[in-house]
């Protein structure tokens, strides 16, 4: 059975605030719990159950995990001032420790960094938009393979 990795960055939560605290504790806009709610409605359609969610304990990353799991895991390393060695080192524990189908929810460049290693084109730099979501199938040997790419204008809106 094929394994499932998705990489989901937090949903809009307005523009960056200064000071660590201020900006840390930034919730989801109006935007952005629309944008969560589409996204998660998509993946909810496609993902095998069971879930395993991880979210950064950010406000609006803790929003944007919950739009898709209530029982979402608060993972510290997936914090915004983290390090990409962090992020690949939370998901080889979340593959280690479960089979369930496996969503990260975090903060760029980290989450556009550790999508590029699944694809396995190295360490570096991959925008990946609010709201967005990479899904990545398990292959032979460890490898990964990019199944889909979702942007949170390609979802249906919430209410329609």
């Amino acid at each position: 059975m094929s394994r499932y990795v998705v990489i989901w960055r937090h949903a809009d939560a307005g523009d960056p605030l200064s000071g660590r605290d201020a900006d840390f504790a930034r919730p989801l806009s109006a935007v952005g719990r629309a944008q969560a709610a589409g996204v998660a409605r998509w993946m909810a359609s496609r993902l095998p159950s069971p879930l395993r969610v991880l979210s950064s304990p950010a406000p609006r990353a803790r929003q944007t995990a919950a739009a898709l799991a209530s029982d979402a895991l608060i993972e510290p390393l997936l914090e915004p001032d983290s390090s990409l060695d962090a992020y690949g080192q939370v998901l080889e524990q979340a593959l280690t420790q479960s089979r369930d189908s496996i969503v990260l929810v975090g903060h760029q460049p980290f989450v556009g960094a550790l999508a590029r290693r699944l694809l396995g084109v190295g360490d570096g730099g991959l925008s990946v938009a609010k709201g967005s979501c990479w899904c990545f199938r398990s292959r032979s040997g460890g490898a990964w393979r990019l199944d889909a790419v979702m942007h949170p204008d390609f979802v249906e809106p919430v209410g329609r």
